[in-house]
């Protein structure tokens, strides 16, 4: 019995000292000396406002990027494009996204401003002790002017030509070789707010025991090749949702990166942990600053025009008025296009003066409108003129009257003396079977408006004749207040738009661009402004414009009021608008509509002490 007893016991001390020399573990369920290595981040927002499906869409949003984070493999090195791997490029109304106030599929970037949110604030401990950061941001376009995102506001925006595509790419940490991240989200439509949860790993610090090491070896050996395994709490999947491919990186993956960098502001920013360690990645962003002083708009181009929208569609409400607002080049970065009944025609009244002045300089041979300055245009005798410029005055007073006073003083006579010069002075005459059709021609195919618009006849002048008649016009009716009404000559806000986007690109091409914002820049006299040079002048915004008004008592508006102007802004930096506006008996809305362009454009934090009244200047 005591050798029995004896033997029991040294095997118990054996066991014992076998036990203790195995590693300990670093779990969580461990000792309360060995500190746990698993970590979680949590971020949210509880949304401030909304508009109608706004939640809708960005649930949406969220559900599919659930499904990424279900199914991606984490690879270092690998850029990952919210566009391309969230929605596949795509705003699908199968997967459930719908029309907004502002556009279809607006109130999606809440899913990549959620994202964006974890991204800048989750840290893990890296070996040496610092706090760094687990994903790092490659590319983002975001703004500081929503209430709800705060500072990490993301935008996304697919365009099918790839202009103003908006993206957000991102990439794990090269430096983190903790697990897996695994990244699950909650939206909750009743509380109107969305939270998204990350569970990933500290590393243990080089000084630790071997035994810890060993402990979490196998944890850390792959961490580029385990799926993440993360659940789904949001309420449903998308229809056609795809797993995301988990190649190697292709040149498309970084094809929006690079080239919405080529436009922005591109900085070198780093991701400082607490003890001041940056991470090595460099991030292409276009960003706005938080304090407003510091630029003209808190917002996006995107946000920025869909905020106008909103504003103008609350205005015009039921009225026959109509606003285009369209960008020059990456005036775009500012606001985007913006339109509102933009394709409604309607009675143009003389706004289309300023295009047949177009017409003239850019059809008429150059020797011509350069013999003399525009400001001796409308001399009455040529002592009044320099000696210089004496020839050509004599030669060509006539017609260069014609033009000034037609786009200055709006006179109807010179308005078709204009059109039959250019007709009979160019190849014009082979555009057209009369001066009427071939001015219409001309504005269809060089100024690439619809054909839609146009001129059925101007029966002043020299145009004043039987056969100027397009027939293509002044056929289609429309009903107002139980009235049947054909308009004679009529454009949309959008084609008399377009007539100033061709003088900014065109008019620049082909030589002819200085001339014409010097004649439209100029004013009727001092207290004569148009719409648009009153309200846009007083910003410090130059203008190049031609408006038009008829009354009630006029046979041309069928007893109504018509107010209609058109022009090219120019602000302060050189960014270029093409803006129209056309209301049909609609009171003083062109006066609150042009106001409001105005300071959507340039916010009054931002407007000059005081502004000129001199015309268009050369952009940058």
């Amino acid at each position: 019995m005591r050798h029995r007893f004896s033997f029991i016991l040294a095997a118990g001390i054996i066991l014992l000292a076998g036990l203790a020399s195995l590693p300990r573990s670093a779990s969580a369920d461990g000792p309360s000396n060995a500190p746990s290595l698993t970590r979680t981040a949590s971020v949210g927002f509880v949304y401030v406002s909304t508009y109608k499906n706004r939640l809708v869409n960005a649930q949406t949003a969220v559900v599919q990027m659930q499904h990424f984070f279900e199914t991606v493999t984490w690879e270092r090195g690998r850029h990952y494009s919210f566009l391309r791997d969230v929605v596949h490029n795509d705003f699908r109304p199968d997967y459930g996204y719908v029309n907004t106030p502002l556009g279809f599929g607006f109130g999606s970037c809440g899913a990549s401003s959620l994202l964006n949110k974890l991204v800048q604030t989750a840290m893990f401990r890296d070996s040496d002790g610092t706090e760094k950061h687990v994903f790092q941001t490659i590319m983002i376009w975001t703004w500081r002017g929503d209430k709800t995102y705060g500072k990490y506001g993301a935008t996304i925006f697919l365009d099918p030509a790839g202009v103003h595509t908006r993206d957000y790419i991102w990439q794990i940490n090269p430096a983190y070789d903790g697990p897996p991240p695994k990244i699950m989200t909650n939206f909750d439509m009743v509380a109107e707010k969305v939270d998204i949860t990350m569970e990933y790993g500290d590393e243990p610090l080089a000084s630790s025991a071997e035994s810890t090491a060993a402990a979490t070896q196998a944890a850390t050996k792959s961490a580029t090749q385990v799926p993440t395994g993360a659940t789904v709490q949001a309420t449903k999947s998308p229809a056609k949702a795809t797993a995301v491919a988990t190649a190697a990186p292709t040149r498309a993956a970084t094809a929006i990166a690079t080239q919405a960098a080529t436009k922005a502001a591109t900085n070198k920013q780093t991701n400082d942990g607490s003890n001041g360690q940056p991470d090595s990645t460099k991030v292409a962003i276009k960003t706005m600053p938080e304090d407003p002083s510091d630029t003209y708009l808190p917002l996006s181009g995107a946000q920025n025009a869909a905020d106008l929208t909103i504003r103008l569609t609350s205005l015009i409400k039921g009225n026959r008025f109509g606003v285009s607002v369209i960008p020059i080049g990456d005036a775009s970065q500012i606001m985007e296009e913006v339109g509102v009944n933009q394709n409604m025609e309607t009675y143009v009244a003389s706004a289309f003066k300023g295009a047949v002045a177009i017409y003239f300089l850019e059809n008429i041979d150059a020797s011509v409108w350069r013999s003399v300055p525009v400001l001796y245009w409308t001399a009455k005798d040529e002592k009044d003129v320099p000696a210089d410029y004496r020839k050509g005055w004599n030669q060509y007073k006539d017609i260069l009257y014609n033009v000034w006073t037609s786009a200055i003083y709006s006179e109807n006579d010179s308005t078709g003396n204009v059109i039959d010069y250019v007709y009979t002075h160019s190849y014009m005459s082979k555009y057209g079977d009369n001066p009427i059709t071939a001015f219409n021609n001309w504005a269809h195919d060089s100024a690439g408006i619809s054909l839609d618009s146009g001129l059925r006849s101007w029966f002043d002048g020299k145009t004043n004749c039987l056969t100027c008649i397009d027939k293509r016009y002044g056929q289609k009716a429309f009903v107002y207040m139980g009235k049947v009404l054909i308009p004679n000559n009529t454009f949309s806000p959008h084609d008399l738009a377009l007539i100033y986007y061709h003088l900014a690109t065109k008019g620049r091409d082909r030589g002819y661009y200085d001339v014409a914002t010097n004649l439209l820049g100029t004013p009727r006299s001092e207290n004569g402004l148009s719409m648009i040079q009153y309200y846009f002048r007083k910003r410090g915004i130059q203008t190049a414009s031609k408006d038009g008004f008829v009354g009630p008592d006029s046979a041309d508006s069928d007893g109504y009021y018509v107010s209609t102007d058109a022009g090219l802004l120019t602000l302060p930096d050189g960014s270029q608008f093409a803006v129209a506006y056309m209301a049909f008996d609609s009171g003083n809305l062109l006066d609150d509509a042009i106001l409001m362009t105005g300071k959507a454009l340039l916010p009054d934090i931002k407007m000059p002490v005081s502004a000129g009244t001199g015309s268009v200047g050369t952009p940058k």
